[in-house]
């Protein structure tokens, strides 16, 4: 595999294991595979990829993938900017890891304070590498905050894999993990 790195040279990169780095803790939560075929996951994914796309229309913008569309803040930088009515100063499109990261960090604590609160459902690491469940949590609290006519499905829970090691041994837990409420 290649990569542009941020002098613009061509390097080699090593792929980061299937479920991605680990945070602070040594754990990790993914989506388990059966998962994406879930009925109830899809119309959540659906939903939430119209609504994002219904409001930022107006710049031309179009969403198409929660994996692989929020990555780098650009997306999420639009969103908040037309939702909190404000101008962020996160830089405008970049292709350097680093800088992206960056950016996200701005945006991500920016979202933090209009929420009210921080979560641990999300952060730059899970949403950088494409994370699907932290970017749909993150999504579904923005529409609970600025969208309350929005109608998402009610109960969706979704098998996921807790993944943590200890002492260099990894251990895999399948668990369930709550997106929107069931009322």
């Amino acid at each position: 595999m290649e990569k542009e790195t941020c002098g613009g040279a061509r390097s080699k990169t090593v792929p980061v294991a299937e479920h991605g780095p680990m945070d602070d803790e040594n754990r990790r939560i993914i989506l388990h595979p059966s998962a994406r075929k879930d009925p109830k996951m899809l119309l959540l994914q659906e939903v939430l990829l119209n609504w994002v796309n219904a409001q930022l229309q107006e710049e031309e913008i179009k969403v198409r993938s929660i994996s692989g569309d929020f990555y780098d803040g650009l997306v999420l930088q639009h969103l908040i900017e037309k939702l909190g009515a404000v101008e962020l100063h996160a830089g405008g499109i970049t292709f350097c890891s680093t800088t992206q990261q960056r950016k996200l960090a701005v945006i991500l604590e920016h979202i933090e304070q209009l929420l009210g609160s921080k979560s641990t459902k999300w952060s730059v690491s899970l949403i950088h590498e494409g994370n699907e469940l932290a970017t749909m949590h993150l999504l579904v609290a923005l529409t609970q905050k600025f969208d309350l006519e929005l109608h998402l499905p009610l109960g969706v829970s979704v098998q996921a894999i807790h993944i943590s090691t200890e002492n260099e041994v990894e251990r895999r837990t399948e668990i369930w993990e709550e997106l929107t409420p069931k009322e």
